[in-house]
């Protein structure tokens, strides 16, 4: 987002306020997203983790655009409530590989075996 100018183009407290939330939320969300994704499964937990993403990177368009805060702050919300559960199921799949499967291959050398 910052290569298309949309996330410096906010006023800092614009920024401190979007940051506070989703790394606020992102910390609560974190304590629940390993048993959210045992009850969902890491799949759905991966994609649901991206979802929050969409609405915060259409607010710092709409911020560049119109100078409206309303979307950055929902969106930063959902981002802040999906991002434990995409940084909890992203870590997940390298560690269901086993030595049979082929991505084991792929991921080995990032596990240290």
């Amino acid at each position: 987002m910052n290569a298309t100018g949309a996330g410096g183009a906010q006023s800092p407290y614009v920024v401190n306020a979007a940051n506070s939330i989703v790394f606020g939320l992102m910390v609560v969300t974190c304590f629940f997203a390993s048993s959210i994704t045992n009850r969902i499964g890491y799949r759905w937990a991966l994609f649901l983790g991206c979802i929050g993403y969409a609405p915060y990177a259409g607010g710092l368009y709409l911020n560049k655009t119109t100078n409206a805060t309303w979307l950055v702050f929902f969106g930063a919300v959902t981002c802040g409530l999906s991002a434990g559960k995409l940084r909890s199921s992203r870590a997940c799949r390298p560690l269901r590989c086993d030595a049979d499967h082929a991505c084991s291959r792929t991921y080995r050398p990032l596990l240290g075996s």
